[in-house]
Formats: C-alpha cells, structure tokens, sequence
C-alpha cells in the first residue's frame, strides 16, 4: 500500500477509505494476509512520520466504522450491538496493533532516493507465510 506522505491530510481519507475495505474484507477471519503500508517521498521536508500516518489513519477507520454504524441503525431503525461495523470491537476505538485482522508495517519510503532493500526484506519474510 503506498501513500504520499508529504501531503497526508489531503490522501488520509481517500487512503483510509481504500484500507477499510480491505481490512473489512479479512474482519470475519481474522487472519489477512500481512501488508506493507509504504509511506512514500520521505525525501521531502514536510513529510509526516510513521507515527504519525498510522494514527491518522487510525483515526479516518474510526470515523468511517462510526458512519456504517450509524448508517446500519438509520436502516434498521434501531441499534443493537449486532448491529456494529464489523472491523474493530464495539465501543473501542480502531487500532490497528489490537483490532486489525492484517499486521501492518509502516515504513517511511523516498521512491527517488531509496532503493527497495525494505520492500525486498518485506517480501521475502512473508512469501512463505
């Protein structure tokens, strides 16, 4: 999963938004496969860190879990707690270290600067899993 990191606030809701649906697709096994989440032109002075992309891309899955929520208890006219989004547990806020069914690498990237040893060693410890 690649993301531009240099300009996060404008990518963290279409990017949260693409990774929801994927986390949501491995929510009833919870065992995904294992993804790398490439924050991508580290080169660049107004980068944000790792840190700091994985916690706004916490927060932009809590947002959206809360909106199908309320969308499933608008429908139902009721809520019920079978009723709640499916990724995460009900009443937690999202994390993904605790909540997602797929562990998450964060890595700052420069596609200009870097080679892709990262990507390479990535590859390689999870070709057999």
């Amino acid at each position: 999963f690649v993301f531009d990191a240099s300009d996060a606030l404008k990518q963290a809701k279409p990017a949260a938004e693409l990774l929801y649906a994927i986390l949501s697709t491995f929510a009833d096994s919870k065992t995904g496969p294992d993804l790398l989440f490439i924050c991508n032109k580290s080169d660049n002075k107004v980068v944000k860190t790792t840190q700091r992309v994985k916690l706004m891309m916490m927060n932009e899955i809590e947002t959206l879990r809360k909106t199908e929520n309320s969308i499933q208890s608008t429908a139902d006219g009721a809520s019920s707690s079978s009723e709640q989004a499916k990724l995460g547990i009900p009443g937690q806020f999202f994390n993904f270290d605790a909540h997602s069914p797929c562990k998450i690498d964060f890595i700052l990237f420069s596609a200009r600067k870097d080679d892709l040893t990262s990507v390479r060693q990535f590859i390689q410890a999870h070709a057999s899993s």
